[in-house]
Formats: structure tokens, C-alpha cells, sequence
């Protein structure tokens, strides 16, 4: 008989999700949840200090997003081919996105900059996904893809409610949105989800207590940085769904001249074989490209004539066609759970990189360097270390092409050699890089520095006292 434990808050949000999966699955569980008020007490006994943790005869694992997709897979809420599957992850990497702005402006701690959070995202943030997101429910008659029940609309229903009840937006986005709030009715009205909800009713009081506990700001502006929860304006994703004309390749990477977030999927095309235009996005000029694009965000990744972007799901669907992923779902969790914990560790770094006042920059990069760094690193050395110079399944996967393609630039982000102290770290970069297909793909491709650092100091200098 299998073992299943859900272990998170006694709250619905980023848990709330996979405890429907489960219901609709009809799997039995242990819902485990950890007072709010000791968490800080108990943090550290977690893999990387989150919740939710999802155990399955003994193994365990965090990220939701990647619990959530390994459960869609069970109950068979995933996509038909491995385009439908790309298109699910992607609309679910953009409902991430937004829940970590939201989360960015209850959780500031900061007052003055918890105004200025809460004021751009009613104002901004909030008019721009919604009106996007509830387009592509409409699109999909009443679910985020496929035109079906999938397990991102799972998501939808079990956590976005939770965060659009907090108080700051003081207003009905389900009302606003027809369309998204037919998505989470859908979910909702499933028997099995209807049953557990009546018979596991939210407790709204303490919900709004913690709401209001949680969102008070009790530090001063320069003490604003140390957030439990993290956010990063710079990162906004969603899917693209535009028709163009296929132009000498019937594949395309759109991105900066930069070893960033497309450099990965460009090395996972050259070991694949496959021929690619590699778009590489003017800095100049982008201003006005950005304007051409839905969401107005690269890398982009087109492939006989259709056209996505959301960095992850991409180097996902490509890492699966390379045979670069897991043989069974629990080893795909696997991966995905490295996966997305290494991106929560890219994001610490480019909230810091993106600080404006020079003051704070100076405070916050000693809790960066000393704290942050070593938490991460420490943890993924100790996982590299164990899966013989690889990041999961003790063989080469898409994970590895992840870290490999953007831990440098990462390194020049944060002035700071963070392979140094890290060997098995540096053993997965080397495992990739030293590839003969890679190592080809460099010496005809070599990174452009002149354009990386003009980047870099551009989007690093601070603004403000």
C-alpha cells in the first residue's frame, strides 16, 4: 500500500492545489500541517526551508508546481503530446509569476515600499494578467489549456483563491474575470473536490488573522529586503499565442546576445542536432521589440510555426525530446523539484542585482553573500555530490543544461565566483560544457562579454540614495 503525506500550513494557497489532485485522484493522504507560529522553529528540517513537502513511500520533495505536474500525470490531467504538456507548464510557470508579485506586495515588510508594490500592482500588474489570463481561459472554454480539464486548472482553483483574498486588492477578481472564475467553478464542482471542500471547510477567520498578522510592515525601508517570501519584478512570463510565418528554419530561439535564461535551451537544440535560428534580440532595440510581443518578455521558442515562451517549461519539453528526462514521473519530479529550487536561487540574486538605492545594495549583499549563497549552494553541492556530478538521477538530464547554461552569468550578476567553494557544482557545469557538441557550439559561438556587461551594469546601477 503506497504512503502519501502532504505536509504545509493550515491555510489553503500553494497546498490547496495538490490536496485536489489527490481528492480527484482519489489517492489517500496524510495532510500534514505545521502551526504558522512555529515555522521558523522547524524551517531548516525542510529540503530548502519550503513548504509544501510531498513524501511518497518515503521519498520526498518540495516545489508545488513540479508536485502538481507529477500528480496531473497520475490522474491523467496532462497533456496528449509533449507540446500540449509544454503548453500546460507554460500557462502554470505565468500563474506563478503572478502569485509571487502578489505575494511580493503583502508580504514587504517595508511600509513606503509596500505602498509603492501595492499601488503597481493595482494599477499595473494586475489589469495586465488578468485580462490576459481570463483571454486564454475564454480561448480554452473554461480551462487554462487544451480546451480540457488539466492539472494547471487545478491550480487555479485551489491557490489563486487564496491570494486574490488578500486584503490590499479589495476588490472581486473572479467577478472581473468571467472566464478564469469559470475555470475555478469547473474545478470546483467536480464531486470528489465538492465533497473534500464541505467536509474540510476553509477557516476563514483565521485565514483573515493571518492576513493581517502576515501583511503588517514592521520594518524600516532598509531592513526591507529580508522578505520570507521572494519576489523579483524583473521575472514575468506567459504563454504566446501568435500566428507568424516560418522564415529559413522550422525552429527559433528569440533572445538577448547573453549566457541567461536562453542559454540553455540553445545547448539543449545543439545537443539534440537540431538546426535553429538563433534570434539574438538588439539591446537597443528593445524598447520597440518589446512592444511587438504579448507579454513582452524573451527568450521565446518557436517551432513549426507555433510559438511559446516561459523559460523552464521550454528547456522541459526539450530536455523530454532529447531523452534528457526522467524514466518514470517520480524521477521527472525529481528533476523538477532541482529544477525550480535552482530558479528560487537565481531570483534571490537578481532581486539583489536590481536594488536602486547604492545604501541598501551594500546592506543586502552581506545577507546575499553570507546567508543566501551558502544556504543554496551548500544544498545543491550536497545533491550534485550524490548524483556523481549531476543534479538529479545520477545521470546527465535537463536539469544539468539548466545550471550549466546560466550559473556564469549568475556569477557576474552577483560579483562572485559561485562555483569556487563547490566542486561537484562545478563538476555539473564542466559535464555539459565539455560535451564535443557543446564544446563545437562555443568555439563557433563564443559569449559575447562586451554585450553582458553592458547589460549587467546597465540593469545593476543603483539610482537612488
Amino acid at each position: 500500500m503506497e504512503c502519501r503525506k502532504l505536509t504545509y500550513f493550515p491555510l489553503p494557497a500553494l497546498g490547496e492545489p495538490i490536496k485536489y489532485l489527490l481528492v480527484y485522484s482519489n489517492l489517500d493522504f496524510e495532510d500534514i500541517k505545521i502551526p504558522l507560529m512555529t515555522w521558523m522553529e522547524v524551517k531548516n528540517d525542510f529540503p530548502f526551508g519550503q513548504l509544501p513537502i510531498y513524501e511518497e513511500n518515503g521519498k520526498v520533495v518540495n516545489q508545488s508546481v513540479a508536485i502538481m505536474r507529477y500528480l496531473g500525470k497520475k490522474c491523467k490531467l496532462n497533456g496528449n503530446n509533449d507540446w500540449e504538456d509544454l503548453e500546460i507548464d507554460a500557462i502554470a510557470d505565468t500563474i506563478k509569476d503572478l502569485i509571487n508579485k502578489l505575494i511580493g506586495g503583502h508580504y514587504t515588510k517595508s511600509a513606503s515600499q509596500q505602498k509603492l508594490l501595492q499601488e503597481s500592482i493595482l494599477n499595473d500588474t494586475l489589469p495586465f494578467y488578468m485580462k490576459k489570463l481570463d483571454a486564454v481561459a475564454k480561448e480554452n472554454n473554461g480551462h487554462m489549456a487544451c480546451k480540457r480539464l488539466t492539472w494547471v486548472d487545478f491550480y487555479v482553483a485551489g491557490a489563486l483563491n487564496y491570494f486574490f483574498s488578500f486584503p490590499f486588492i479589495k476588490k472581486d477578481l473572479w467577478e472581473e474575470n468571467p472566464h478564469l472564475k469559470a475555470v475555478r467553478e469547473n474545478v470546483l464542482m467536480l464531486p470528489s473536490i465538492k465533497d473534500f471542500r464541505q467536509k474540510n471547510p476553509e477557516d476563514q477567520k483565521a485565514i483573515m488573522d493571518w492576513f493581517q498578522f502576515s501583511g503588517k510592515p514592521t520594518l524600516p525601508y532598509s531592513q526591507g529586503y529580508t522578505v520570507v517570501y521572494n519576489f523579483s519584478s524583473s521575472v514575468s512570463r506567459i504563454i504566446l499565442r501568435v500566428n507568424v510565418q516560418i522564415k529559413m528554419t522550422s525552429i527559433k530561439v528569440r533572445y538577448f546576445d547573453i549566457p541567461a535564461r536562453g542559454e540553455p535551451i540553445r545547448l539543449l537544440l545543439v545537443y539534440g542536432g537540431e538546426d535553429f535560428e538563433n534570434d539574438k534580440v538588439d539591446v537597443r532595440k528593445w524598447p520597440e521589440i518589446k512592444q511587438t510581443l504579448t507579454f513582452g518578455q524573451v527568450p521565446v521558442y518557436e517551432e513549426n510555426g507555433h510559438i511559446i515562451n516561459q523559460t523552464t517549461a521550454i528547456i522541459r519539453y526539450l530536455g523530454r525530446k532529447y531523452k534528457l528526462g526522467g524514466n518514470t514521473e517520480w524521477e521527472s519530479l525529481e528533476i523538477d523539484s532541482v529544477a525550480d529550487n535552482y530558479i528560487d536561487f537565481q531570483q534571490k540574486i537578481v532581486q539583489w542585482h536590481y536594488i536602486k538605492s547604492a545604501n541598501k545594495k551594500k546592506e543586502c549583499r552581506e545577507v546575499l553573500v553570507n546567508e543566501t549563497i551558502p544556504f543554496y549552494l551548500e544544498r545543491m553541492e550536497k545533491i550534485a555530490k550524490e548524483n556523481g556530478g549531476h543534479l538529479a538521477l545520477k545521470r546527465l538530464t535537463w536539469a544539468d543544461f539548466f545550471f550549466a547554461g546560466m550559473i556564469d552569468y549568475f556569477s557576474w550578476m552577483a560579483d562572485l565566483d559561485l562555483l569556487k567553494n563547490y566542486p561537484s557544482l562545478k563538476a555539473v557545469k564542466e559535464n555539459v560544457l565539455n560535451l564535443p557538441m557543446i564544446k563545437k557550439w562555443y568555439e563557433n559561438n563564443p559569449v559575447n562579454m562586451e554585450v553582458s556587461k553592458f547589460i549587467l551594469e546597465f540593469t545593476g546601477k543603483c539610482t537612488e540614495d
